[in-house]
């Protein structure tokens, strides 16, 4: 799975488990993470996602999604299923969770489904 996309991913599918500790102390970079890409500034079209997402980080901005994190691109014609759960130390009010994109910052992203369940809480207490 690339970080962050700029060209074309088209007709991919990912299936499995991804469970894992996002981000950290010190980290200049707010975590991203999605099914295909962290974060899309390309098109991401045809995929699917068929995963099951445990992610844990730390309270900070951080965006996750079945497709992809941060969509600042385009992504259409994709499909989402499977668990995300994301578990946030404390509440750092700008976690982003979503079935297909975490976070849209532009208005392309069409003709997709999400056949899952999101989830999220949050934990007092350090990591």
């Amino acid at each position: 799975m690339p970080n962050i996309t700029l060209g074309k991913i088209q007709e991919c599918t990912v299936s499995g488990t991804v469970t894992g500790h996002m981000g950290g102390q010190g980290l200049q970079e707010f975590p991203k993470f999605g099914g295909i890409a962290g974060e899309n500034s390309g098109t991401i079209s045809g995929c699917s996602s068929r995963l099951n997402m445990n992610l844990s980080m730390p309270a900070m901005k951080s965006w996750a999604g079945g497709i992809v994190g941060l969509n600042k691109g385009c992504v259409e014609k994709c499909v989402s299923s499977g668990k995300i759960t994301v578990t946030q130390a404390e509440d750092a009010g700008q976690l982003y969770v979503g079935g297909i994109a975490g976070r849209n910052r532009t208005d392309n992203i069409r003709k997709q489904q999400y056949k899952g369940l999101r989830s999220y809480r949050y934990t007092s207490g350090k990591w």
